[in-house]
């Protein structure tokens, strides 16, 4: 069989990306007797995946490559199935695939974007989804969402389970004090999550800014590059004036971040939606403490193991960090239960 795997998505910061790369390395090496066709962008062109597969790069940088250069590509290939895993696929490609909807945060929380991008997008999610010989998710509440918003035949929903992208950290000696070397005088919080319209961070500016009215010896580290690089949040910081409480790192090593994760207290993760955490691999990977918003898709997976707040609730977000101390922490129930074995063999079943 000859399967098209659609990789031009892939950011090398992003956690979803992360997953699908070593999730699609995966199925590949199981699949030997399969031809893959790789659509990668630039970033991705030297990756090597196995002898049974072919590197193809399609830079598509507007409507026109998306909608009909890479249409022509996918035509000319002749393939018996392809895997996207985001609704972005040219329209007129109506061959056997299977997609990919990870969320439906776009409908909950709409980015910033013109009428037409807009409109265009809702469209291109319709209709790719209606013409897909299979539709896949992560859990029983984004399928329900998919066959209620969406209007899709709940048969043509596949459910699979996705894993944690845990990796050895390496524990090396690094004579460096972290918190000297950025000013940081209290116990700290860690916030690395990306996420975009619903990453909540106001809240937690608020509640810090109580902390430093009250001198509550607790801040908070912002780790990601996305996060730091927002001016809007960053002059609330510095009009509120938090630069002693708030602080934005920047370029972080990973012998710092290292450092940061071994000697905070915490991680705090205060989204308004989420389906799958895979942002908290970084935590489960240095037995950090959670301390997140309480979403049914998250206290599905890990019940008591972490502690919840309120999301929309400052006060209870406040009260919640504030009164508790770092505990011992055990993930590796979780670490079994979400493995990419499993994910795998549950994928391959759906491409057979």
């Amino acid at each position: 069989m000859k399967i098209g795997i659609d990789l031009r998505f892939l950011k090398q910061w992003d956690y979803y990306s992360k997953f699908i790369l070593e999730l699609v390395k995966n199925i590949i090496k199981e699949k030997k007797l399969d031809n893959f066709i790789i659509f990668v962008n630039i970033l991705y062109s030297q990756t090597n995946f196995w002898e049974n597969t072919k590197n193809i790069i399609v830079n598509t940088w507007n409507f026109f490559d998306e909608q009909i250069k890479f249409n022509k590509i996918l035509q000319k290939e002749k393939l018996d199935n392809a895997i996207f895993f985001w609704y972005n696929k040219p329209i007129k490609y109506k061959c056997n695939y299977i997609i990919f909807i990870p969320d439906l945060e776009e409908f909950h929380f709409t980015p910033k974007k013109n009428i037409f991008k807009k409109y265009f997008d809702n469209y291109l999610l319709s209709e790719n989804s209606k013409n897909a010989n299979k539709i896949i998710c992560f859990n029983e509440n984004i399928k329900n969402e998919i066959n209620d918003k969406l209007n899709i035949f709940e048969d043509n929903i596949k459910i699979i389970t996705p894993f944690f992208n845990i990796k050895q950290v390496e524990s090396k000696d690094i004579n460096i004090d972290i918190r000297t070397k950025y000013n940081i005088k209290d116990n700290y919080f860690i916030y690395y999550f990306w996420e975009w319209e619903s990453k909540n961070l106001d809240r937690l500016i608020e509640v810090f800014d109580f902390f430093k009215k009250e001198n509550i010896n607790k801040s908070l580290v912002i780790l990601d590059k996305f996060t730091v690089s927002d001016v809007s949040l960053r002059k609330k910081v510095i009009q509120k004036n938090l630069n002693d409480k708030i602080f934005f790192i920047w370029d972080v090593s990973e012998s710092e971040k290292t450092l940061f994760f071994k000697h905070s207290l915490w991680v705090i993760y205060p989204v308004l939606y989420t389906v799958f955490p895979f942002m908290f691999s970084n935590a489960i990977n240095y037995n950090s403490q959670i301390f997140s918003s309480n979403l049914e898709n998250i206290k599905n997976i890990f019940w008591n193991k972490i502690i919840y707040f309120n999301q929309t609730d400052t006060k209870d977000i406040y009260n919640k960090i504030q009164k508790n101390q770092q505990n011992n922490i055990d993930y590796t129930n979780i670490i079994k239960e979400y493995n990419i074995q499993k994910t795998t063999e549950m994928l391959n079943n759906i491409i057979k």
